[in-house]
């Protein structure tokens, strides 16, 4: 999986017993991933997070299934945040779909993923 220096830009949208809610668009600028245990990566992801842009060291776990591989974050307190927040994210052919979690919201979210940082 190369995603270091890479963009992942789609959308997300709120759950909500089970209900979608509206279609947000979604960024996240990842600089850097560096493999730190046997499935555990730390990726430095930049985003944008209650109105600031921020980059943020998240460890995650791959684990892969063939040619595709599923980002695990679980219960990773965002800076600034008193939510914990868990993700599963299936990567794909420069795709990536998945849910999330954190604190009483959830949801869901897919994109693409290109090579280069925008800078965006």
């Amino acid at each position: 999986m190369t995603i270091t220096k890479a963009t992942m830009s789609g959308r997300w949208c709120s759950l909500d017993e089970g209900k979608l809610g509206p279609e947000k668009k979604d960024r996240y600028n990842i600089v850097s991933v560096t493999k730190v245990g046997k499935d555990v990566w730390l990726m430095n992801a930049r985003l944008e997070y209650s109105g600031k842009e921020l980059t943020v060291p998240v460890p995650i776990q791959v684990k892969w299934g063939g040619d595709g591989a599923v980002i695990i974050v679980d219960n990773f307190a965002m800076p600034g945040s008193n939510n914990a927040y868990s993700a599963r994210l299936l990567v794909h052919n420069n795709t990536y779909s998945g849910s999330w979690s954190g604190g009483d919201h959830a949801g869901m979210m897919y994109g693409t993923i290109t090579q280069g940082d925008d800078g965006q």
